[in-house]
């Protein structure tokens, strides 16, 4: 089995980035002066990560060495203490290497987008600096801490949980570059003692010792090397700890044997993670029998049967690791199409799993197949466009146009809105007149495209557009449209011409419809009774 997990492999990184697994080997091997033998397959991606990606390649040398250095003196004093030490908190490793991926999301998603300063600062700076530090170097904080406790006498390290804390401990044993943070710059984060003013950081935290209040001013600029600090100290430790792991052969046969299903699935992880694959969850499912499901992300693989090729490897070598499942379940999301999936039958991979020929995977994958691979879209549009798309803002005397939304289709442009009414007291036909003029502004706002499914945009007029109508209201769930809530009044559907299919609303009992020129209108039936009523009322008083 093991032979074949490498053959399935090596066929893995063709399929998903067209890198022969031999000379990845050879790239990591002479870039960090590994002996082949001690890379192990599980490393190979986040390895290679450290050498052709942005930010990780960025990774901080003396934070690496520092690690290796001390962590293989511990190993060289007693390598079964160390082993155990790993063994005890290798949750902390791997829980640090899934928020560093999860940050590195947030990074490849907002870092070089072109926010005026102060808003990045609010939106990315900020909080990306805080999730570094509070939860990926916390997690190796503890972990390289707790194993360096397993070595002394008298002191008890596994306490300490707080990263200022962490940080002293790792000071005592001569960590230096690892623990180069400004703990109280976090905090001051962390308890709302920052200020921004235009593009820099005003901050304050309370001097150890004297614990006089001390101000500190940070620009922007600086902000983006702290960013760019953390990411690095992460990177280099995380990669000091794997050459430790790798050269001292800790992660061996004895090793593997003993972990749960639990700590395999992290490595199945690493296992698969490359430039364009990544496993973001496992879960489980019983749906009539044991299922197993893997949760991915695929990005630079725009052929659909590349795709499938790629879903049939990971089901196979999933077969061979859990081989203890029913069915198997795997889900993507890719930046330019709708997700989409395969299951296998237990059966089904039993029969394939040795099967090295493309051409025959028709055969496997019958009807008993469920498989969705939808169509990717246009690859030449920067998704984040339509992510981060703003409409402006629409309003007039005592009414305002909120959650302005893109929801169109294919051949149809489509806008959704919440309409809110100041007047209290507003009469049906007031409402028909702000109808006219609040769709007159939203039908010709211009929409981006939508990268992962084909929909009708641009300057184009739009062929709908969808309004809810509500009181203005300091009432939370005030957008439910039903009769009971005092807040609503209408919701309107508006069609440039007859020959746009007309959207189906249920629970008919709650509305009273009309249809006004190219308004579908359908009004709270309670309003409509309230209308009346005070228009009788005011007609008795005149």
């Amino acid at each position: 089995m093991q032979n074949l997990l490498f053959t399935l492999f090596a066929q893995y990184n063709i399929v998903s980035n067209n890198v022969n697994l031999v000379d990845k080997v050879t790239v990591i091997k002479n870039a960090f002066s590994l002996n082949e033998e001690n890379i192990q397959l599980f490393f190979i991606g986040i390895l290679y990560d450290f050498i052709k990606i942005q930010p990780q390649y960025f990774f901080n040398r003396e934070v690496e060495n520092e690690v290796l250095n001390r962590l293989n003196q511990l190993f060289t004093q007693d390598n079964e203490k160390f082993s155990k030490a790993f063994f005890e908190q290798q949750n902390n490793l791997f829980n640090a290497i899934n928020l560093y991926h999860h940050i590195l999301e947030t990074y490849n998603e907002l870092d070089d987008v072109a926010f005026d300063t102060s808003t990045k600062i609010k939106i990315y700076y900020l909080p990306i600096i805080t999730q570094l530090m509070e939860f990926c170097l916390n997690h190796l904080y503890r972990f390289v801490l707790y194993i360096e406790d397993d070595f002394v006498v008298g002191k008890n390290y596994k306490e300490q949980n707080k990263l200022g804390s962490l940080k002293s401990s790792l000071n005592k044993f001569a960590y230096k570059f690892l623990t180069d943070i400004d703990i109280d710059f976090r905090n001051a984060i962390s308890h709302g003692q920052v200020e921004l003013n235009g593009d820099e950081v005003i901050y304050s935290f309370k001097e150890h010792g004297t614990r006089e209040e001390v101000f500190k001013t940070i620009k922007s600029y600086e902000l983006e090397e702290i960013k760019n600090n953390l990411f690095d100290i992460a990177s280099g430790c995380i990669l000091g700890i794997i050459k430790i792991l790798m050269k001292n052969n800790v992660i061996n046969e004895m090793y593997l044997s003993n972990i749960d299903q639990k700590i395999t699935q992290e490595y199945v992880k690493l296992f698969l993670h490359n430039e364009n694959v990544r496993v973001k969850t496992f879960s489980k499912g019983i749906i009539g029998t044991t299922q197993l499901n893997i949760h991915i992300s695929i990005k630079n693989i725009d052929d659909k049967n590349q795709i499938i090729h790629l879903l049939v490897l990971i089901g196979k070598m999933l077969y061979i690791v859990f081989p203890e499942y029913e069915r198997y379940f795997i889900n993507y999301t890719h930046p330019y199409s709708i997700g989409g999936m395969i299951s296998f039958e237990n059966s089904q991979l039993h029969k394939m799993h040795e099967e090295e020929w493309v051409t025959k995977l028709d055969d496997y994958l019958s009807k008993e197949s469920s498989i969705l691979i939808p169509d990717i879209q246009n690859t030449n549009v920067d998704n984040r466009s339509y992510k981060f798309q703003v409409f402006p803002k629409i309003y007039g005397s005592g009414w305002e146009a909120i959650q302005i939304k893109d929801i169109s289709l294919d051949g149809i442009k489509r806008f959704d809105a919440k309409i809110l009414v100041e007047d209290s007291l507003i009469t049906k036909e007031a409402v028909e007149k702000l109808l006219f003029q609040v769709v007159s502004k939203i039908r010709i706002l211009k929409n981006q495209a939508n990268p992962i499914t084909k929909i009708k945009h641009g300057i184009v007029e739009a062929d709908v557009v969808c309004i809810s109508v509500f009181f203005k209201s300091n009432e939370r769930k005030r957008f439910a449209l039903l009769k009971s809530n005092t807040d609503f009044i209408c919701t309107v559907h508006y069609y440039k011409s007859k020959s746009v299919p007309r959207i189906q609303l249920g629970f008919e009992d709650n509305f009273e419809f009309e249809q006004l020129k190219k308004f579908d209108i359908y009004w709270n039936v309670n309003f409509i009774e309230l209308n009346s009523k005070n228009i009788s009322n005011k007609r008795l008083i005149t």
